[in-house]
């Protein structure tokens, strides 16, 4: 099965980022080879590869893009059998498979096959995953949108919804293990935790959960449990007392707490909707898009690599993050040399030219403003080499063609 490899030329990287300072590093569609710029998780396995799941549901393409550091790889619906390109969840098992959570269904990689498990070819409930966590046994724990949480161990399916056990609500927004093997379960009706025989449930009712729509979670060193709630702030569990902090008690800036992470100084990361907030349990530190290089206010996935490397996935891009200056290895970047693709003239007025090789179909075109947003895409070009762009503004663009072996990234500029 074919892979589409992107290669990037570092001197766009340049262009587009110069104005970074080591502490950020930014990736869009327009400087490097992300599929989308929504960003919905980012697992990192134990080769330092990362694995950036995109999509959404209003737009189309998505998919997961593995990145090396240098080579940024696609895997959609157009060159493996994935069910869908909207995928919100993946995680590694210790034989290094990834699963995806999509909206299609429960998704396997072993490196070189994809296996689908969904409603039609497996007991699992629903096609709508939402996250996957694994236990120490190799257990699958699977959130689905509305019937439930599912256990797999490899052969058979186990489902908890609300008729068959104490789950609060069959919608379910993540799970979470602690060191005892705990499941905690956060979901539209309160967290549950369950012991593998017992549940317990905490609410608003009879906690001090602020409320009960739960959605992100995260556990400390010590085994305290942060619970992100949608509007009412994050939530500190000890497993006695409980602390809430939002942003009438304290600095932080946003109630909508969409994502939590740890760091290996046990600080906690809160991905809001106003920015990116750090607490080290005594002061706040909070960065948005005017004090810092944060592409978009939305955070919607945060992920820390071995380096303290902060991984932020937003609405508007990828950034890497680190306060003591990112330490991103930084392999060059180069053109496929194989592709031998021309454009020219370049600058242009009305027409760019686009050369490509007899045997390499080109896909796309896309033509990028430096707002990062996409205001032209050819497609279906078929042997066509000469491009009638004079309805473009003068201005730099950036041009993406798209082939059957990768693409290219380019700036040109319209006189």
């Amino acid at each position: 099965m074919k892979k589409t490899t992107f290669f990037i030329s570092f001197l766009i990287c340049f262009l587009i980022c110069n104005a970074q300072n080591s502490q950020w590093i930014n990736y869009n569609i327009s400087n490097s080879g992300l599929s989308q710029n929504k960003i919905n998780s980012i697992l990192i396995d134990n080769n330092g590869n990362k694995w950036i799941s995109t999509g959404d549901t209003v737009k189309a393409g998505g998919g997961v893009v593995k990145f090396n550091d240098t080579q940024w790889t696609i895997y959609n619906t157009i060159n493996t059998i994935t069910p869908g390109d909207n995928i919100y969840k993946i995680v590694i098992d210790e034989n290094e498979n990834k699963w995806f959570a999509t909206l299609s269904g429960l998704v396997k990689f072993d490196g070189t096959t994809w296996s689908v498990y969904n409603t039609n070819n497996s007991d699992i409930p629903h096609n709508y995953i939402q996250d996957i966590t694994i236990d120490n046994n190799g257990n699958k724990w699977i959130a689905t949108i509305s019937d439930g949480l599912t256990k797999y161990d490899g052969k058979s399916w186990t489902t908890y919804n609300t008729s068959n056990s104490d789950l609060p609500n069959n919608h379910v927004h993540g799970i979470a293990i602690d060191k005892s093997e705990n499941k905690w379960i956060i979901t539209s009706e309160g967290v549950a935790k369950f012991d593998g025989t017992n549940w317990t449930i905490f609410n608003e009712y009879n906690s001090e959960l602020p409320n009960n729509l739960v959605i992100s979670i995260a556990i400390d060193n010590d085994q305290n449990k942060w619970f992100g709630t949608y509007g009412y702030g994050v939530v500190k569990f000890d497993g006695k007392n409980w602390n809430v902090y939002n942003s009438d008690n304290s600095e932080l800036p946003n109630d909508f707490i969409h994502s939590i992470a740890i760091d290996g100084n046990d600080n906690k990361w809160f991905g809001t909707f106003e920015g990116l907030a750090k607490f080290d349990d005594t002061g706040w530190t909070l960065y948005d898009t005017i004090n810092s290089e944060l592409p978009d206010p939305k955070v919607l996935t945060i992920t820390i690599d071995k380096y303290n490397n902060k991984w932020i996935g937003t609405w508007n891009g990828l950034a890497v993050f680190n306060e003591k200056g990112t330490t991103v290895i930084n392999k060059k970047t180069t053109w496929d040399e194989n592709m031998k693709i021309m454009i020219y003239l370049n600058p242009f007025n009305d027409y760019l030219n686009i050369e490509a090789p007899v045997d390499s179909k080109i896909i796309c075109i896309e033509i990028i403003n430096m707002e990062n947003k996409r205001i032209k895409t050819l497609k279906n070009v078929g042997s066509q080499r000469k491009f009638n762009l004079s309805s473009l503004p003068t201005g730099v663009y950036v041009i993406r063609v798209k082939t059957e072996d990768g693409s290219i990234i380019k700036k040109i500029i319209k006189q």
